[in-house]
């Protein structure tokens, strides 16, 4: 059979060049090739071709033998190098990033180190380009190129000495301070709608940037009126008002701003209970764009980074937006490092994450004093405003009172500084101490040793009572009774009828005089003149309110010292000589 196919005859040309490939594994055909920086290529499938690889050639140099490259990328043409010193990143050795080879950024703010070699991605879509970066133990940090170029021209300190790395992080800090409810505001025009309401701010800029809401205020209540009602019983009377017309309150609430990381405004988030609605309704979250203060002056975060800002909300405000249920639930998952990120289709993934724990049970938070967790805390009440109680609303927003003998459980949860929650932690420690099921007091427990060591004067001001198991007024001490204490009688005057001794005439403050000692304070008896006649030396006879059949004494004493059942009547009259004395008659109410 003949072949249709034509063979040449095949001529290698050899260059010569310092590298000699004779090893028979790189030989092809038996033949081996003798060149330097050059490749062999195949053209038209069958003919050898060497080419030109171009070798290396230096781009940048070290900036000295104790400075490290972690990282080098190419934004909009600019070569951005990274470097950082063996020994790690401190002030005496910060880390730096030269573009174009001129050092424009140098700082400690940014905790490189050469175990952990720099990844990122770039933009070269947006003004001046972005670079993003990340080295698996630090935030993701975002730089705009020009912007640092432009700094470096104008001679700022911006990346330097001034460096701010909370100003870069791509995950949003927040700051930990939130709302307090400060009063309620009588307003002379119109006021909320009677309800409950409860707030809450976060920090936002125009990009879209928007950090965690912040703690919310306990919810505050706004009643339809208020009323003293009387001297004996000030605050008795709250009024209600028809769902659908205003009160005539607003409410102030105060707040610190410190925006570390230039934020351009602050939203204050409301939700408002005042809608006619069954049990367990929630309202719809609201949300205000702050730009004035309660005062009418205008709110500036950017010029003014750190203040206290009082708000109050009242009828006039009326550009509320309702909040979607994303929204107003999404909370940031808090700090994260990544081992790679990449930038697509307009956003930024990192991958390979690694996010803080949310369980922080295995941990002892708090602190026993003498094998004591937790107790009940009184407030004293010790000025006549007091005396409101919870008719007062910051007592009923920031007192609340538990049902006394229920069962109540307490747990903590933690925040980091990007606003992000852990688990709720049971208030408990490791020595089997728990607040999980604390039994909340009744008023005549009496208070343990542990309670009053909190305080010199016992605790609170904590008054001594019979207990909750008196008999015959032989069990008393510090009890957990709620004692009003403003304009209270003190008892170095210890004959005042209202005080701790026995009286004989029913409101007659004079009815009893004072030399000094116990001894010297008598009983006396009015006679049908009208003029009082010392009769009896009283002596120390204090009062023992400790049940309503508590006869330790006289029962013509009873009522000044036991629950009062019946009215006494102690004196008759006489139309010609004026108040008699008559025999004591108990009649009932």
């Amino acid at each position: 059979m003949r072949f249709t196919e034509k063979l040449v005859r095949k001529i290698t040309q050899f260059f010569k060049g310092s590298n000699l490939d004779s090893h028979p594994k790189v030989q092809i055909d038996g033949q081996y090739y003798d060149a330097n920086n050059m490749s062999i290529r195949f053209t038209n499938g069958q003919d050898y071709a060497l080419s030109d690889v171009g070798g290396e050639r230096i781009i940048y140099g070290a900036l000295d033998s104790q400075m490290q490259c972690i990282g080098s990328f190419n934004v909009n043409g600019h070569l951005i190098e990274c470097f950082c010193h063996v020994t790690g990143t401190t002030p005496s050795t910060p880390a730096i990033m030269r573009i174009d080879g001129t050092v424009m950024v140098e700082t400690d703010g940014l905790d490189w180190d050469v175990n952990h070699p720099l990844q990122g991605d770039t933009n070269e879509r947006c003004d001046g380009g972005e670079l993003f970066i990340t080295d698996d133990k630090a935030p993701i940090y975002i730089f705009n190129i020009q912007d640092i170029i432009d700094n470096y021209n104008l001679g700022t300190q911006t990346y330097f000495a001034d460096f701010n790395p909370l100003l870069y992080q791509a995950i949003l800090q927040t700051a930990p301070h939130h709302p307090i409810f400060l009063d309620l505001k009588l307003e002379t025009g119109v006021g909320l709608y009677p309800g409950k309401y409860s707030y809450a701010i976060r920090y936002a800029d125009s990009t879209g940037n928007k950090t965690t809401w912040s703690v919310q205020t306990p919810y505050i209540p706004v009643p339809g009126g208020l009323n003293t009602a009387s001297p004996q019983h000030p605050g008795i009377k709250t009024f209600g008002q028809a769902p659908g017309t205003n009160s005539n309150y607003g409410i102030q609430i105060q707040f610190r701003v410190d925006n570390v990381a230039n934020y351009e405004y602050i939203e204050i988030r409301r939700i408002a209970q005042y809608q006619d609605q069954a049990y367990g309704y929630i309202g719809t979250a609201t949300v205000l764009k702050l730009t004035t203060d309660a005062f009418g002056a205008t709110v500036n975060i950017q010029n003014n980074p750190f203040d206290i800002i009082t708000f109050q909300d009242d009828a006039t405000i009326t550009d509320w937006l309702e909040l979607s249920d994303e929204e107003d639930t999404e909370e940031i998952s808090g700090f994260f490092t990544c081992k790679t990120l990449r930038y697509y289709n307009n956003r930024l993934v990192p991958m390979n994450i690694t996010v803080a724990s949310k369980d922080v049970s295995d941990t002892n938070w708090f602190i026993e004093k003498n094998q004591k967790l937790g107790f009940s805390v009184m407030e004293k009440l010790t000025t006549p405003a007091d005396k409101l109680g919870h008719y007062k609303p910051k007592n009923q927003v920031y007192y609340p009172t538990m049902q006394s003998g229920e069962m109540c459980g307490w747990g903590v949860y933690f925040m980091d500084d990007f606003g992000a929650r852990s688990f709720v932690v049971p208030f408990d420690d490791m020595s089997g101490h728990t607040m999980k099921q604390y039994n909340c007091p009744n008023r005549r427990e009496r208070l343990d040793a542990d309670a009053l060591e909190y305080s010199v004067n016992r605790w609170k001001g904590a008054c001594y009572s019979a207990d909750i198991n008196s008999s015959l007024g032989i069990s008393k001490g510090y009890t957990h009774e709620v004692i009003d204490l403003a304009d209270a009688i003190s008892r170095d005057n210890i004959c005042l009828p209202k005080n701790i001794f026995n009286q004989s005439l029913a409101g007659k403050d004079s009815g009893k005089v004072n030399n000094g000692i116990f001894s010297d304070c008598y009983q006396l008896t009015e006679s049908i003149s009208g003029t009082f006649v010392a009769t009896t030396d009283v002596g120390y006879s204090p009062f023992h309110p400790t049940s309503d059949t508590d006869f330790t004494y006289s029962p013509y004493f009873d009522h000044d010292f036991r629950i009062n059942t019946e009215a006494v009547n102690r004196y008759g009259h006489n139309s010609s000589l004026g108040p008699v004395a008559d025999v004591n008659q108990d009649v009932n109410y």
